[in-house]
């Protein structure tokens, strides 16, 4: 793909099934209409109002669309619903839900641009179930606020502790948490984790330097 041209729908889902099975992933063949609409809609949008310093289709998917669907795999639908906290550009959250169709999702993003963004890929892969609130999370019972929730994601957003103090009053036993950190991030959540909360994954991410995926459980029976 040459660097600012973006392929039609149909080159992008050959190219993104090839481009998952190459990294040893998974994602159902309904999912891949929806995430090529995301990513080319991701594009044109950066190239004309700047939502994101990628412009290149190549870097776009192994920085977002890859690293969505290594998070996907962790996401447990029978916990109950998502929460994606600063969701951007809306890597990882609506490739979760292109991924699990059926599973309830409630995006955080407090600007204006962005969530505009968001409510229009919604409507353009036809995504049902999706909340898009321009919200952000300040205090650890803000979670509590978002009703019964299964799965938090979040991506290199300032508020990590925060984020954790809340998934343990917010999340079910069997809940998880998925983040997706810089490495000396990662390191550090590892070292600080709550009673409440445990490591069940801790995988690098190859399309960038020292960044890894985090998934946390809330525990059964914890306080």
């Amino acid at each position: 793909m040459k660097p600012h041209e973006t392929p039609g729908i149909g080159d992008l889902e050959r190219i993104l099934a090839r481009r998952i099975r190459a990294a040893g992933l998974t994602a159902p063949a309904e999912a891949l209409p929806r995430l090529a609409t995301h990513l080319s809609l991701m594009l044109k949008w950066s190239r004309a109002v700047n939502l994101t310093a990628i412009v290149d289709p190549d870097e776009a998917i192994r920085l977002h669309v890859i690293e969505s669907i290594r998070a996907a795999a962790h996401v447990r639908p029978a916990a109950g619903a998502l929460l994606d906290i600063g969701s951007g550009n809306g890597y990882p959250a609506l490739a979760i839900k292109c991924v699990h169709p059926a599973l309830p999702a409630t995006l955080l993003e407090p600007s204006i641009r962005k969530s505009v963004f968001i409510e229009s890929v919604v409507r353009a892969a036809g995504l049902e179930g999706v909340s898009v609130r321009r919200d952000r999370i300040e205090a650890p019972e803000d979670l509590l606020r978002f009703g019964a929730i299964g799965n938090i994601s979040m991506r290199a957003v300032a508020v990590v502790e925060t984020v954790i103090a809340g998934a343990v009053l917010a999340l079910p036993a069997g809940g998880r948490l998925i983040l997706l950190l810089g490495g000396d991030k990662a390191a550090e959540t590892l070292r600080s984790l709550p009673a409440g909360l445990r490591s069940i994954a801790d995988e690098p991410l190859p399309g960038r330097r020292d960044a890894r995926l985090l998934v946390l459980e809330r525990s059964s029976g914890a306080a």
